[in-house]
């Protein structure tokens, strides 16, 4: 058992090794060891974290508005508006999914086609904040993009 303890505190001091953390506009989130957080438009109030040697097409994006209204009591009206600006978008907006789960979380999902990659959009309503975590990647990188997003999606929250 001692050499459990051991490995485990010899693990959790490497450098690297946790997770990192981020806390910024108003919310914050956990994302993996060794990527690297840069970049992001302070007008979104946006915070994009990469893994490292990314040549720009794999990175998770996560951006907060505040409608004016809580939008997780009214999650409805909240869906609405985000279905009517999908419907209005002169981006490649496909797949929108109003009430679905992922990473253990409830979310509305949708997808954006971009040259060459894809943004997989998961939108969680928390309090007055509406939180969008987008996910890109190209086909080769979707694996290691989607696993963070996981944990992105599930460790967010409103400060």
């Amino acid at each position: 058992m001692l050499a459990v303890l051991v490995v485990l505190s010899v693990v959790w001091l490497l450098p690297g090794a946790r997770d990192a953390h981020v806390a910024r506009y108003g919310y914050q989130f956990e994302y993996p060891a060794r990527w690297e957080q840069g970049g992001g438009d302070p007008e979104l109030w946006e915070t994009r974290i990469r893994p490292p040697g990314s040549d720009g097409e794999e990175l998770v994006s996560v951006r907060a508005g505040r409608p004016g209204y809580d939008v997780a009591a009214s999650r409805e009206r909240s869906v609405r508006e985000l279905r009517e600006e999908f419907d209005g978008s002169d981006s490649e907006l496909s797949g929108f999914e109003p009430d679905t789960r992922f990473a253990g979380e409830r979310v509305v999902h949708y997808s954006e086609r971009l040259s060459g990659s894809v943004v997989d959009w998961y939108v969680l309503h928390r309090s007055e904040t509406r939180i969008s975590v987008g996910c890109q990647y190209a086909p080769a990188g979707k694996s290691r993009v989607t696993a963070a997003c996981e944990q992105v999606v599930s460790s967010v929250s409103v400060r």
